[in-house]
């Protein structure tokens, strides 16, 4: 009887250890953007100036904006799979809110200030 105990528990303990391996073919990569890489544009409206980012494989937008006058402040969002297109740009987090859609290598959509009736539109590439 201990032997056939024995020999059950140590199948049991081959096919969990079976179970657990880890097959290289099968591992998990974080998700590839199409729309990563370096996009850059202009913003037109109420203000003028000119948009730089870099979108992670992720789809993590980050960049800066510079105005016409030479004023810069820092571009952050995200971008889904489906192209949706969302950052704040500013000198302090929230100023202004980029909403868009990229399309292949083009982007554009709206802007809007959060602090006053600033509005616009903004248009763009990647490089």
């Amino acid at each position: 009887m201990k032997k056939i105990a024995f020999l059950l528990v140590t199948i049991i303990f081959i096919f969990s250890l079976q179970s657990c391996k880890c097959d290289d073919d099968n591992t998990t990569l974080t998700p590839q953007s199409e729309f990563a890489g370096e996009w850059n544009g202009t913003y037109s409206g109420d203000l003028n100036g000119i948009w730089l980012a870099t979108i992670s494989n992720t789809g993590f937008v980050s960049g800066t904006v510079t105005t016409s006058s030479g004023e810069s402040g820092s571009l952050s969002g995200s971008v889904t799979v489906e192209g949706l297109f969302t950052a704040t740009a500013g000198y302090t987090e929230g100023d202004s809110n980029f909403i868009g859609n990229l399309d292949g290598n083009t982007a554009s959509g709206t802007w809007q200030d959060n602090t006053s009736e600033l509005n616009g539109t903004w248009e763009g590439q990647r490089d």
